[in-house]
């Protein structure tokens, strides 16, 4: 490699650790996002089991608010979600890691343009909100007829749906952001579920962010789910280990 051309390679892997760090942070926000919606589907079904016909029922939401933060995001004000935090593109929204080329937001739920974002000392964060309703609107929210016989077994179902694909939504978000953290970090790549959680939750606790104690209970909740689930394949490996070796 000539001497001309290293600071040209230097930095293009700066611009690849920038990408994926700025991918990193998207993804941790939106297993946040989807550890609340596991919590509050859980809760509300939870609830409901208990109330019985007539009664009230605890619905946890998730509401979406913007909070001051120390440092610069890049926010889409029509997804009404951060895309970018921090962002240190002063210049321009266009130069921002969180577009592409064609100046798409690769992050954002609708892919907006840069012309829909806005950079502020706030960011957009989820938390859950509980508030005690009817179970005649609980019904009538999800198009259950309230005369229903079969009502809170309808209503059960519709959560427990809700739940699975909660699951399957935060292994999946765990998995994406282990994958990203492994390139980040090629000296301590292969590392578990459970490890990359515990980083997380590091991060967080030593973060000054305004929310930080409801996101290390969401984080609480993720690893719970996690952990099981890695005990079982790590004893299953050990198995087919031991039977591969047994029959050698």
């Amino acid at each position: 490699m000539s001497i001309a051309a290293e600071p040209f390679v230097k930095e293009k892997v700066v611009d690849r650790r920038d990408e994926l760090q700025s991918k990193l942070n998207n993804v941790e926000l939106k297993l946040n996002e989807a550890g609340c919606k596991l919590s509050a589907y859980e809760q509300s079904l939870r609830s409901i089991r208990h109330c019985g016909v007539g009664g009230s029922v605890e619905s946890s939401i998730l509401v979406r608010e913007l909070v001051s933060t120390s440092q610069c995001c890049m926010n889409c004000v029509s997804c009404k979600q951060t895309c970018d935090d921090p962002c240190n593109r002063v210049l321009s929204n266009y130069f921002c890691r969180s577009f592409d080329i064609s100046g798409n937001c690769r992050f954002c739920v609708g892919k907006c343009d840069s012309s829909s974002h806005i950079r502020q000392m706030l960011k957009w964060e989820v938390k859950l909100v509980t508030k005690e309703e009817t179970y005649t609107n609980i019904l009538e929210q999800h198009n259950i007829y309230p005369d229903d016989t079969d009502g809170i077994t309808k209503l059960s179902q519709h959560f427990q749906n809700a739940i699975k694909e909660a699951r399957s939504n935060v292994f999946s978000l765990v998995d994406e952001a282990v994958s990203i953290y492994d390139e980040l970090n090629p000296s301590k790549s292969g590392i578990s579920r459970v490890t990359y959680l515990d980083i997380l939750g590091k991060k967080i606790r030593d973060s000054v962010e305004i929310m930080k104690e409801q996101k290390l209970e969401t984080l609480k909740r993720v690893r719970e789910e996690i952990a099981p689930s890695q005990c079982q394949n790590e004893t299953q490996s050990k198995v087919a280990s031991f039977i591969a070796n047994y029959k050698t």
